[in-house]
C-alpha cells in the first residue's frame, strides 16, 4: 500500500510542476504580446484621446434642364451641367442620363466633347441609359467643371419618308444622375 500512495505523490507533484511552468509561460507571454499592440497616441501625446475626426464630403451637381425634352429633327437640345467639389477630399464621377421608353434608335447623347454615344435600352425598366464614365472624371478639392451636354434626334428619328419634318415634334422625359466616389 505504501507504493502505491508514493506515485500518487510523485504524479501529483509532477502535475503541479507541469501547470506552474505552464502558468509561468502563459504570464510571460502576456507580458510580450501586449508590449506589441497598437495603441491610438493624439498628436499631443495622450493615449485614448478623442480627436480624429473624418473629412467632409460634400458635393453638388445642377444643371439647367428640365424634366421633359421637346425635339425637333434635325435639331439638338443642349444642356449645361455643372458639378463642384466642396469636400475635403479629391473625387471622381460618372454622368447618367436615363429616358423613359425606348429611345436608342432616336437620340445619341453626348456630354462635353465627347463623340455622341447612343444608349442601352433596359426592357425591364422601360428605359434608355446613357452613361459617361472617363478617368478624366475627376475633381479636387474646391474644384467645379460645366459640361456641355448636347442630345440630338438621329435620322432613325423620323418614322417614314411622309412626315413633314417641319412638323415633326416629340416630347421625352429623362433624368440626370451624377454619381460620385472619394479618391484617396
Amino acid at each position: 500500500m505504501q507504493e502505491k500512495k508514493t506515485s500518487n505523490r510523485a504524479m501529483s507533484s509532477g502535475l503541479c510542476r507541469i501547470c506552474a511552468a505552464m502558468l509561468m509561460l502563459t504570464l510571460i507571454s502576456c507580458h510580450v504580446i501586449s508590449g506589441t499592440m497598437a495603441k491610438y497616441v493624439s498628436s499631443s501625446g495622450q493615449q485614448n484621446s478623442d480627436d480624429a475626426r473624418v473629412a467632409s464630403f460634400s458635393v453638388n451637381a445642377s444643371g439647367n434642364s428640365s424634366d421633359a425634352l421637346s425635339m425637333i429633327y434635325g435639331e439638338s437640345a443642349d444642356y449645361t451641367l455643372n458639378i463642384k467639389n466642396d469636400s475635403e477630399v479629391a473625387v471622381s464621377y460618372q454622368v447618367i442620363i436615363s429616358f423613359a421608353d425606348d429611345v436608342s434608335d432616336k437620340l445619341a447623347v453626348a456630354l462635353g466633347t465627347a463623340t455622341p454615344q447612343n444608349g442601352v435600352y433596359n426592357s425591364s425598366e422601360n428605359k434608355t441609359v446613357f452613361t459617361f464614365t472617363d478617368s478624366g472624371f475627376c475633381l479636387n478639392v474646391g474644384e467645379e467643371v460645366s459640361k456641355n451636354l448636347v442630345i440630338t434626334a438621329k435620322a432613325s428619328f423620323l418614322p417614314d419618308e411622309n412626315t413633314k419634318v417641319e412638323s415633326l415634334s416629340e416630347n421625352y422625359g429623362f433624368d440626370t444622375q451624377v454619381l460620385f466616389e472619394q479618391i484617396d
